[in-house]
């Protein structure tokens, strides 16, 4: 999948340029225009298929009791984890996403 995204960029970018324009994947180059920027859709099933991210059925009017915060009321334990690890392990891989060198600098302050 990244393998297409890279692909998509670089054909999107050389196609561009053949036509006198230059796309831009920042999420917001220009402060009176538009964004575009990239995000992951992630889930996690069982081997039923049961989404495991998903509170139980008497849990969605309510929430979750046990949850941290209000904003993890409706999402699973383990999506509360999965969260967390992300939060956690973000610092170490985020400039592997950055594009641009402006990104990084920006990024690094």
């Amino acid at each position: 999948m990244a393998d297409n995204a890279i692909l998509f960029k670089y054909i999107a970018k050389t196609t561009g340029l053949q036509y006198g324009i230059l796309p831009t994947f920042m999420a917001k180059p220009y402060s009176d225009q538009p964004g575009c920027s990239g995000h992951v859709h992630i889930s996690l099933r069982d081997k039923e298929g049961r989404n495991l991210f998903a509170v139980q059925e008497e849990e969605l009017r309510e929430g979750r009791k046990d949850a941290k915060y209000d904003d993890t009321k409706r999402v699973s334990k383990e999506c509360e984890w999965f969260l967390a690890g992300v939060l956690e392990g973000l610092p170490d891989i985020v400039e592997s996403f950055l594009y641009f060198d402006y990104s990084f600098l920006t990024n690094s302050r």
